[in-house]
């Protein structure tokens, strides 16, 4: 899920107001210089196995979220939680939540160790992206407070974390089995630190990487390393790809520069990669990629991208939920054209081609909509786009789960690899 691009950095402090305007631009003064200085980018962390947590994939109609549980309080109470590289914080129901379906609620009142942060005051917690492939017409979310409380994650544990507890949630919560949200944005993110750099920064892990490995279409067998890299998750080398280096990228989160975008068709008798263009000439695919896990599908910047992308492929392709920015076309034809997807994501000769399997373009019948396949990149509820008018994707698990994937928020940068599969698990 993906949090209000346009006020990621105040979100624990101040109330977010949904965007009125025709066109989210997102701001390039959120911090100093000084917090923005990369460190040396040679150290790999490479012999650092890490914690490794299970993970359940939340599989409905296609790979959604991935999600384990976490323990909270004293005693502990346990919450399911997604993980989420697009969130920078954890958000969890509180036990006088009147409209938050069937979750499993936090009770502070039933912990010795639970402290409200004063004053206490209600954040609008916004989302531009929700837990499921069904896009958002406009921002969605959460009423929370933050406080601070023990939280556990198997043997690792932080006494004094930091997090939002909520009385209200969105309707698009409520749809998703997890009971709550674990961020994973960079360190520099929020004033608050998420689990992730709390447990880092307290010495409990060996390195300040995480590592996703997500095979498609298995409920069980995922797997989140924390503090390390899992060798056996991936074969060959990992290769890497430095975060933008556009002095306010950062602010966004996990962000490539996307150079461009070309698809394969199988219909053509001669296969070849076609560059996306736009009507004006230049590659369509350029400009801002945000890498986020907790969400499924990929993003384009406004509907006028989306519908130039599909004209490319089909005819058939068409919009399917009015104003909400799916597209989707018959489920018995679809697989007459789908395309193989590729990004070029990363700066200068870092870049690298990332493809898409073209099974993952079709995210199955759309609700409501018999008989209708629901295709890969949704439209934006608000066009979405940086103040140079930068155009910003959002790139979301059908690439980021075809890859072994490394984040490195120290050296901010990503790194990938090719997915090794165990017996009965994967492909």
């Amino acid at each position: 899920m993906r949090v209000d691009i346009g006020a990621a950095i105040t979100i624990l402090l101040a109330t977010l107001q949904l965007a009125t305007t025709t066109q989210i631009k997102i701001p390039l003064n959120f911090r100093s210089s000084s917090n923005q200085a990369r460190l040396p980018q040679h150290q790999i962390w490479s012999n650092d196995k890490g914690h490794n947590v299970d993970l359940k994939d939340w599989f409905n109609r296609t790979d959604n979220q991935w999600y384990s549980d976490i323990s909270i309080g004293t005693p502990p109470q346990t919450l399911s939680v997604l993980w989420d590289t697009g969130s920078p914080f954890l958000l969890l129901p509180n036990n006088s939540c009147n409209n938050c379906g069937d979750h499993r609620l936090f009770s502070p009142g039933n912990s010795t160790t639970f402290t409200a942060i004063q004053p206490q005051t209600l954040d609008n917690i916004s989302f531009v992206t929700g837990p499921d492939a069904i896009p958002l017409s406009a921002p969605q979310g959460a009423t929370c407070t933050e406080n601070v409380d023990k939280v556990s994650i198997g043997d690792l544990m932080v006494p004094d974390q930091a997090f939002l507890l909520c009385n209200s949630y969105a309707s698009m919560m409520n749809e998703q089995p997890m009971d709550g949200i674990i961020g994973l944005a960079l360190p520099s993110a929020t004033s608050v630190k998420s689990l992730f750099w709390s447990l880092w920064d307290s010495g409990q892990l060996e390195s300040p990487v995480f590592s996703f490995y997500m095979p498609t279409g298995k409920i069980e067998g995922a797997e989140l390393t924390l503090g390390g890299i899992d060798e056996s998750r991936y074969t060959g080398n990992l290769s890497y790809t430095d975060l933008s280096p556009r002095p306010y990228a950062l602010d966004l989160g996990w962000v490539l520069d996307q150079q461009a975008m070309y698809f394969e068709k199988p219909s053509w008798s001669h296969p070849s990669t076609q560059p996306f263009n736009s009507s004006g000439g230049g590659n369509a695919g350029q400009g801002l990629a945000i890498l986020d896990t907790g969400t499924a599908f990929i993003q384009a910047p406004d509907d006028e991208t989306a519908k130039t992308f599909y004209a490319e492929i089909s005819p058939l392709i068409m919009p399917i939920d009015g104003s909400h920015g799916a597209w989707g076309a018959p489920c018995n034809q679809i697989s007459d054209f789908e395309p193989k997807i590729t990004f070029t994501l990363g700066t200068g000769s870092q870049a690298m081609n990332l493809s898409l399997p073209e099974s993952s373009f079709n995210l199955g019948e759309y609700p409501g909509s018999p008989g209708i396949c629901q295709t890969i990149i949704n439209s934006p509820g608000i066009p979405s786009f940086d103040d140079n008018d930068t155009p910003v994707w959002i790139i979301g698990s059908p690439l980021l789960k075809a890859y072994y994937t490394v984040w490195d928020g120290i050296n901010l940068k990503i790194g990938w690899g090719s997915m090794a599969f165990d017996s009965g698990v994967g492909q």
